[in-house]
């Protein structure tokens, strides 16, 4: 449970390419403290991962408030964005089903993505995600400038 916020560096190689993407992560914690930073987290923000926990319902209810945080903050933008599902080792203790968490995600847009540190399942997949949609947003406008520039292709 992150408690503060963590700042750091994730590089990211983008699978069947050359290509890596450099993240700069802000581990916000999820508790009422941190919602006033969240703003200005996002302001120069090109994407945000949500994770809650599938074994504290609480920690799925507080998603609502967390993304129309994340929504607000980024009016003025299209942001990336993911739902992760936490823990998903510890099935038999887990309260919020996969449809609950899927149903949301796709309700605001959000690709969904469950995963477990305690074994390493699919920790890395939403970063993948992120840096791969990046990638692709980064190659679309240079295509775009370059078109408008004229320079052939």
């Amino acid at each position: 449970m992150t408690i503060h916020c963590d700042v750091c560096v994730k590089v990211v190689n983008i699978p069947d390419t050359n290509v890596s993407v450099e993240l700069f992560i802000h581990d916000v914690g999820g508790n009422d403290a941190f919602q006033e930073y969240l703003p200005r987290y996002l302001e120069s923000a090109t994407s945000f991962i949500i994770l809650y926990d599938i074994t504290n319902a609480e920690s799925f209810k507080s998603m609502a408030r967390w993304l129309q945080l994340a929504q607000k903050a980024s009016s003025s933008k299209q942001l990336l964005g993911c739902l992760v599902a936490s823990k998903v080792d510890q099935t038999a203790r887990r309260v919020v089903s996969a449809k609950q968490g899927e149903d949301l995600a796709r309700a605001v847009g959000l690709m969904y993505f469950e995963c477990s540190s305690a074994t390493n399942t699919d920790v890395d997949a939403p970063f993948y995600f992120i840096s791969s949609a990046i990638h692709d947003l980064y190659e679309e406008t240079v295509k775009s400038v370059s078109r408008a520039a004229g320079v052939p292709e």
